[in-house]
């Protein structure tokens, strides 16, 4: 899946940041400022972008990109 990125007028960053999410919970509608690399450590995570779902499970990674509101 290509995932395209936009920087804007700012210095090109890419974050990772460790973050417990409890089970069933629902992360509000948001964006980024810039992309963050997302790895799934434990459990499995949803990610939903417009209509498009995608679930991932602890060892997998991906690349969240900052052009668009998603939940999780």
């Amino acid at each position: 899946m290509e995932k395209k990125f936009n920087y804007l007028d700012v210095k090109p960053e890419l974050r990772l940041l460790k973050v417990k999410i409890l089970s069933e919970l629902k992360a509000p509608i948001h964006t980024h400022l810039s992309p963050m690399l997302i790895h799934v450590t434990r459990g499995r995570l949803k990610h939903v972008r417009g209509k498009e779902n995608n679930f991932f499970k602890a060892g997998e990674a991906f690349i969240e990109s900052n052009n668009g509101a998603h939940t999780m």
